[in-house]
């Protein structure tokens, strides 16, 4: 079990210098776990890559759709992402 950090949701939900990393994290120990806040984070990381220009509006709007998803299982992520996320 792994308590997960937004910045690894990240790397592995968006491709970019980190991703191969949290890829390898997410096969070496799947039973990831984190607070409910991580998608009040996630959302704020998708605003500010949006103001960046690192990424555009379309885009992340795709990622809100899982991020709906993500909230919804919200009460549940303390026990586990993967079975929280099923749960949807």
């Amino acid at each position: 079990m792994i308590l997960i950090d937004t910045n690894i949701i990240v790397y592995l939900l968006i491709e970019g210098d980190h991703t191969e990393a949290a890829q390898e994290l997410r096969r070496r120990d799947p039973d990831w776990h984190s607070e409910a806040f991580l998608m009040v984070e996630f959302t704020n990381v998708l605003a500010a890559s949006v103001a960046a220009k690192r990424m555009n509006l379309a885009l992340a709007q795709l990622f809100l759709v899982e991020d709906a998803k993500l909230r919804a299982a919200a009460p549940a992520l303390t026990q586990s992402l993967a079975e929280a996320l099923a749960r949807v």
